[in-house]
């Protein structure tokens, strides 16, 4: 007898049901996919918080906070 299982997440950034490996929609990573891939990094204390989205720390803008004000 075979005892198959599967693993549902509920949430936004899965794209499907998985019997061993998920897959997680693009531009997010991690089991759950719940981290965000910023392509180029965030630096200077970026913090990427969705797909290609940085959050530049104080005294830092631009897509990868790589622009000193």
């Amino acid at each position: 007898m075979t005892l198959m299982y599967f693993i549902v997440y509920f949430g936004t950034n899965i794209t499907y049901i998985c019997t061993t490996t998920c897959g997680c929609t693009t531009g997010w990573t991690g089991d759950t996919c719940e981290t965000a891939v910023c392509t180029g990094g965030c630096q200077n204390g970026g913090t990427c918080t969705a797909p290609d989205t940085c959050i530049c720390a104080t005294g830092w803008s631009g897509a990868s906070c790589t622009i000193g004000q």
